[in-house]
């Protein structure tokens, strides 16, 4: 991870840019989800044809989701730990 931010972009339990393969969760939910793709270009937005930046994140109950809030809604999960 890096802790660089771009476009605003940072989890709200860690000031880090995210990058695809980080596991994320929603505030208040147990779900783990895997960030499938940070959308931060304009052809990324056409590519997943969505109006502005974001993430697309992937779970399995849920297939794909799009979420532009990032910083108030998802916290970055520990892999080692499955904690935030």
């Amino acid at each position: 991870m890096n802790s660089q931010s771009n476009k605003g972009f940072a989890y709200c339990n860690a000031d880090v840019y995210p990058h695809v393969g980080d596991l994320v969760r929603f505030l208040h939910e147990a779900d783990v989800l895997v960030v499938e793709d940070v959308i931060d270009s304009d052809e990324k937005q056409m590519r997943w044809n969505v109006d502005e930046p974001g993430l697309m994140l992937k779970g399995g109950r849920y297939g794909f989701v799009f979420t532009k809030d990032i910083n108030a809604e998802l916290e970055l999960v520990d892999p080692a730990t499955g904690e935030s």
